[in-house]
C-alpha cells in the first residue's frame, strides 16, 4: 500500500510537468508587460499545424482585461538570400482579453520568426513590440528500406566458426585441466 501512496504522489507532483508539454516562450515587451506564446506541437514539422496561442499579461501575470489589437506576422529565414520572407501575416486583428489563438501550417523546413505587436485601447498611439519569436520547423522523419542482395555472403557461417571454435577451446581446456 505504501508504493501506491508514493506513486500517486510523484504523479502529482509531475501532473504541472505534463499539463506544460505543449511549451511556451515568454518574451517581454518594455518591462511592463509579457508576451507568451504557448505552442502545439513544440516541434513542427511540414506539412503540420502548429497552434498558437499569443497571451499578454502584466508582469506578476495577470492577463489583460481589455480587449487590444495586435499585428502577428510569421517570418521565414531564406538562408539563400539572407532576407526574412513574410509567410503570413495578420494585422490589426482584435485579441480578446490579450488572447489570440494563431495557426500556420509549414511549407518548408528552416527557422522562422513570430512578430507579435500590440496596441492598448488606453494608448491607441503607442505599439509595444517584444523580442521576436523563433520557431524551427523540421522535416518528417522518413522511413528507409535497405534491400537484401541475394549475392551477399551469409555471416551465419562466421558466426558458427567463432562461436563452435571458443565451445571447442573451452571444452578443451576443461578436459586438459581434468588431466592435470
Amino acid at each position: 500500500m505504501p508504493k501506491t501512496n508514493v506513486l500517486l504522489l510523484m504523479c502529482a507532483f509531475l501532473l504541472p510537468l505534463m499539463a506544460s508539454a505543449n511549451g511556451g516562450i515568454k518574451e517581454i515587451a518594455e518591462g511592463k508587460y509579457v508576451v507568451n506564446v504557448s505552442m502545439s506541437p513544440i516541434a513542427p514539422y511540414v506539412g503540420d499545424t502548429q497552434h498558437m496561442l499569443i497571451a499578454v499579461s502584466d508582469i506578476p501575470g495577470n492577463l489583460i482585461a481589455k480587449d487590444i489589437r495586435m499585428d502577428v506576422s510569421l517570418t521565414y529565414e531564406n538562408s539563400q538570400s539572407g532576407k526574412d520572407e513574410i509567410v503570413t501575416a495578420q494585422n490589426n486583428v482584435l485579441a480578446h482579453s490579450g488572447v489570440l489563438p494563431f495557426d500556420y501550417t509549414y511549407k518548408s523546413a528552416g527557422i522562422y520568426k513570430l512578430l507579435v505587436k500590440f496596441r492598448l485601447p488606453d494608448e491607441p498611439n503607442h505599439t509595444y513590440e517584444p523580442d521576436d519569436f523563433h520557431i524551427e520547423a523540421k522535416e518528417k522523419y522518413k522511413t528507409v528500406t535497405v534491400p537484401v542482395f541475394s549475392s551477399r555472403p551469409s555471416t551465419s557461417p562466421l558466426i558458427f566458426t567463432f562461436f563452435g571454435g571458443g565451445l571447442l577451446g573451452l571444452l578443451l581446456g576443461f578436459g586438459l585441466a581434468k588431466r592435470s
